[in-house]
């Protein structure tokens, strides 16, 4: 048998730590995909399965003040603040997502907690008869 190099040594050595790192590398993204892909199922679902922070039974009223001038985002905070919904941000999207958008109406409103966040933006947003009948 002959003689292994010192250089055919450091190939072997190079090569498995470079599919040893490309393994571990792969794992980790494995791993992310898995993690994420789970909490970006959880976000969407928040999103378009709409619900209420309480039942008709144990709802309470709350009241809103819109200020003038308020962005959809600033909005989102107030309805988080006020406890009507559970994220901020489900509800800005829902917001952007809807019909709804930038038509939020300055004034004082009463809302209750049993509104779903559709109910809520009906509520706080402008939308005139015409508006409706062509949705």
């Amino acid at each position: 048998m002959g003689k292994v190099s010192t250089d055919s040594v450091s190939a072997i050595i190079r090569t498995v730590i470079n599919i040893s790192i490309n393994i571990l590398v792969l794992a980790i993204v494995m791993m992310l995909i898995y993690t994420y892909s789970g909490k970006a199922y959880e976000f969407g679902k928040a999103i378009f399965e709409e619900q209420a922070m309480d039942t008709a039974e144990s709802a309470r009223n709350v009241v809103v003040t819109i200020p003038k001038n308020a962005s959809d985002k600033d909005v989102a905070a107030l309805i988080k603040k006020a406890g009507l919904v559970e994220d901020k941000n489900v509800f800005l999207i829902q917001l952007v997502l809807s019909d709804y958008k930038g038509k939020a109406v300055p004034g004082t409103y009463t809302l209750s907690t049993a509104n779903t966040p559709t109910e809520i933006m009906q509520i706080i947003c402008e939308m005139t008869e015409n508006e409706e009948k062509k949705k």
